[in-house]
């Protein structure tokens, strides 16, 4: 991998985190998208449920809502589509073609088409090849950033997205809405501890 596609694969880890308030607001207008309405503005349908299978394995529906309620995988596609440039869009359908490529070399099937044993090993092999982003203290780096794949774009954007959605911070979350309770009259010893900031 040149020094071009590492930089691309970091832009696209943090593009999520370097826009967040265009971010945030397109995540925000997936959350009230009928799944049953919605039809992909970016990716083809076989790209998306590629994209969707591999979230919904990352995040699964346990005793929690997962990344599918969410509707992370709508705005990842609504993502790509609003803020990648041509070129870029062309390299992230290039890198799910590669990734799916790569899993029917392995195991002459598509990533959709895994058995959930099979899926869970072809991730854990993408997760050890993707590279990591070195990590810093107060903006200064002190690890080398190994060379970012697409995987690890797709896993940290999708968490991002996930932690990040109205429905995983009420339901999932501490969920402290503010301005809260306005309580005129309350005894001191009833307030405890002071919270800090």
């Amino acid at each position: 991998m040149d020094r071009r596609s590492a930089f691309k694969g970091y832009l696209l880890l943090s593009a999520g985190l370097v826009m967040g308030p265009t971010a945030l607001s397109l995540l925000e207008s997936c959350k009230d998208r009928p799944r049953e309405l919605w039809t992909p503005e970016f990716l083809d349908e076989k790209e998306m449920n590629l994209i969707t299978t591999i979230i919904d394995t990352i995040l699964p529906r346990t005793t929690t809502p997962g990344a599918i309620d969410a509707k992370v995988d709508i705005f990842l596609d609504t993502f790509w589509a609003s803020t990648l440039t041509d070129d870029e869009k062309v390299e992230v359908q290039g890198a799910i073609k590669a990734m799916d490529e790569e899993c029917l070399a392995k195991f002459n099937r598509s990533i959709t088409d895994l058995k959930s044993d099979q899926l869970n090993e072809f991730l854990q092999s993408q997760e050890q090849s993707s590279g990591k982003i070195g990590r810093s203290v107060w903006g200064k780096t002190v690890e080398k950033t190994q060379p970012i794949k697409f995987y690890r774009s797709l896993k940290a954007t999708a968490i991002w997205a996930y932690t990040s959605s109205e429905l995983i911070g009420e339901e999932v979350l501490n969920y402290d809405p503010i301005p809260g309770n306005f309580e005129a009259c309350v005894p001191l010893d009833e307030i405890g501890r002071k919270w800090s900031l």
